[in-house]
């Protein structure tokens, strides 16, 4: 799956694209409600991979995640 880390303008908040191999939108969340919104759209067992991943990614780059069980 890949994550895109897009910064927000204006009043329109920080979010995460998480995308599937084929770049299919699977999720938007918004980026300070992200442990949050990984639990809503089924991605919890991949939350500390994103979560590290998200933390050393700078925004408008794109970083993708081994799905391995």
């Amino acid at each position: 799956m890949y994550l895109l880390k897009i910064k927000g303008a204006g009043k329109l908040p920080d979010y995460v694209q998480v995308r599937g191999e084929d770049f299919k939108l699977i999720a938007f969340i918004n980026l300070s409600g992200i442990e949050r919104g990984l639990e809503k759209n089924n991605l919890g067992k991949y939350s500390e991979k994103i979560l590290d991943a998200l933390a050393k990614v700078d925004f408008n780059e794109v970083v993708q995640i081994k799905e391995e069980d």
